[in-house]
């Protein structure tokens, strides 16, 4: 029996840790003939709108975000280290209410709308894994296309900013680099208690 507690305590204490704000994680469904085993299926953005019109008097949720979210391989033009599977999240900065902060690793809250182009935050897994600081660029592979990010900031793990490595832009940056515009392909919820 002890061992079990400990088993479930420590599992329960790093899943709370790991997702912090974040209760739900809604995805659609593959349904149209060019989705593909692999492949991660998108929705219009009108869908996440109608969503949050129908839930717009359920009190009990504290936020609703659309999100891009992929991975990718990476690369570090500096120090020439590798992640074969990025999560790229992008996030829509004026939904952030209700998740929390982003926060440096320094413990400055950060702000999604002052990324330029070709600018990122990654979490600090993402830099252990690529070496990487405040100021490096990184190269992503996505089909046939390397776009270079420079890293603006490296952001306390958890939560929005991921657990495994994770690099952070807005969502219209996202559905640029995946060519997605007005699409996405997850929402994040956060609710009070177990109410959904």
């Amino acid at each position: 029996f002890g061992t079990g507690d400990t088993i479930s305590f420590s599992v329960r204490s790093e899943v709370l840790e790991t997702l912090q704000t974040i209760d739900e994680l809604i995805v659609p469904a593959r349904a149209g003939s060019g989705d593909t085993f692999g492949s991660t299926p998108y929705v219009p953005f009108r869908r996440f709108e109608e969503l949050r019109a129908e839930l717009a008097d359920f009190d009990e949720i504290d936020g609703l975000m659309p999100q891009v979210a992929e991975s990718v391989p990476a690369l570090n033009l500096r120090t020439s280290q590798s992640e074969g599977f990025m999560r790229v999240a992008g996030l829509q900065p004026d939904m952030l209410d209700g998740f929390g902060t982003l926060r440096l690793v320094s413990g400055e809250e950060v702000d999604l709308d002052y990324l330029q182009d070709g600018e990122a935050y990654i979490n600090d897994k993402a830099a252990e894994e690529l070496e990487a600081v405040a100021g490096d660029e990184l190269r992503l592979f996505i089909g046939g296309k390397l776009p270079t990010f420079a890293v603006k900031g490296v952001l306390e793990r958890g939560g929005l900013a991921g657990r495994d490595s994770t690099l952070i832009l807005p969502l219209s940056h996202a559905q640029k680099l995946f060519s997605r515009d007005d699409e996405i392909n997850s929402i994040v919820v956060s609710n009070r208690g177990d109410a959904i």
